[in-house]
């Protein structure tokens, strides 16, 4: 089958509130997935898409930040269909240097 792909660059800057360092950024951690959003008003009698609601593999990075920015790319595999769309969330959290996650960072949907 057809596929269509998304490419994706998700970039950030870390930044500190306040002037005491609570904890020191080790890794940033960017998760990017893909829904496939059916047509909305599906015509009756019309068989709906197979694919309608599926989800893409989740891709993940782990990347140390350089001078307090980070940087990734992605390459997203959609579900072919010209009449649907396609909600892309990007979740972003970091890792003090005790190995601690920290879920601090955005999480959009676009």
């Amino acid at each position: 089958p057809a596929r269509t792909h998304l490419a994706l660059r998700v970039e950030g800057a870390l930044r500190h509130e306040g002037t005491t360092v609570y904890r020191h950024v080790d890794m940033v951690h960017i998760r990017v997935s893909a829904q496939h959003v059916p047509p909305a008003g599906q015509l009756r009698g019309v068989e709906p898409n197979p694919n309608a609601g599926a989800t893409t593999a989740p891709l993940a990075k782990s990347l140390k930040p350089k001078d307090g920015s980070f940087s990734a790319e992605f390459v997203l595999h959609l579900v072919p269909d010209v009449k649907a769309v396609h909600n892309v969330t990007v979740d972003v959290s970091v890792s003090d240097r005790e190995g601690v996650v920290w879920t601090t960072g955005p999480s959009k949907t676009v």
